[in-house]
């Protein structure tokens, strides 16, 4: 981000701060992207406190802080009993992502009249954090990449979370149904065959998995980061494609036969929320994660036909250096 888009972006933040909800305002493009992007190349920390104390008003924002903290610890082998995180696609920054879209959702969804208990919400809050860290290498693992655990990280992750979860000292409930709201973000699994003991852990593993794939397919460096998600499953054993271009190929086919059916159907359309969130947070009346997910679609469909011969073109497409790698 320029210098000058930073400074447009804080002035946004502060007209947030000012202005009363839901209040229209103009943004221009860059501020939009920015505005969506807040915490994703940064760290989100700021605006995720800011909707916890929305959301949670009742809650001290240490609960957020810590936890925050320690993710970043656990990622960065400070933590005792891991190692430093070495995957590419999965990292750091699709984790606080992932938390800023189930946040996100959860306002909007407050927003459209579900009154979830402060526990629920934080619960969800813990499994966004968590979903993915059972890609991350322990003291104890042989293995040398995280990626080797692609297959099998939402048990290890549901693990951690639980191991969490007692060292905090937390409600029981939290144990029993981290499990289910975590295994929604397993695309080989439909939600319905999941045993919700509620409607609220329901909506709330809704919520997570809706989140999981938004922030994914949403983001600035999707396109970009394709490759890097190629050899995370070629690293993993899973031999669903034989290349990046082969993925590329046929993610506009996965999105729109699988994707949306899942946000759709199996996730109960929790996504709409989000323009609730935007429309009353920003008074931005946009779903700026569908807006965002159908433009990475689209340049991918142009750009892929102009690359099959010649797959170095990629290059000249996909411009956007990935923050991890700058």
């Amino acid at each position: 981000m320029t210098n000058w888009q930073a400074d447009k972006t804080e002035e946004a933040l502060k007209q947030h701060d000012e202005l009363p909800e839901s209040t229209p305002r103009n943004f221009s493009d860059i501020e939009l992207r920015n505005v969506f992007e807040s915490g994703t190349d940064t760290d989100p920390l700021p605006e995720l406190i800011r909707i916890s104390n929305d959301l949670l008003p009742a809650t001290e924002d240490g609960f957020i802080i810590r936890l925050h903290n320690d993710i970043d610890a656990i990622f960065d082998g400070k933590k005792q009993g891991f190692r430093k995180s070495n995957i590419k696609y999965h990292d750091l920054r699709h984790t606080r992502s992932v938390v800023l879209a189930t946040m996100r959702l959860f306002h909007g969804l407050k927003c459209d009249g579900h009154h979830l208990p402060d526990d629920v919400i934080k619960l969800g809050i813990l499994c966004a954090y968590f979903h993915d860290t059972g890609m991350l290498l322990t003291i104890h693992d042989s293995e040398s990449n995280g990626s080797a655990y692609l297959k099998c990280h939402e048990k290890r992750s549901i693990n951690f979370a639980r191991e969490y979860i007692y060292e905090l000292g937390l409600p029981g409930a939290y144990v029993d149904n981290c499990e289910p709201i975590i295994n929604c973000t397993n695309l080989d699994i439909k939600p319905e065959t999941l045993p919700f003991e509620s409607e609220e852990i329901e909506l709330t593993g809704h919520v997570l998995g809706t989140a999981d794939i938004l922030a994914q397919m949403g983001d600035r460096y999707y396109l970009e980061s394709l490759p890097l998600l190629y050899m995370e499953q070629k690293d993993a054993g899973i031999e669903e494609f034989d290349s990046s271009m082969d993925l590329m190929r046929g993610t506009a086919t996965f999105y729109y036969e699988v994707i949306e059916n899942r946000l759709a159907v199996q996730f109960k359309n929790r996504c709409l929320a989000m323009q609730t969130h935007f429309r009353e947070w920003w008074g931005i009346d946009k779903n700026l994660y569908l807006d965002y997910i159908e433009k990475n679609i689209q340049y991918l469909k142009k750009i892929v036909p102009k690359s099959e011969k010649n797959p170095a073109l990629l290059g000249h497409y996909l411009k956007r250096r990935h923050p991890q790698n700058r």
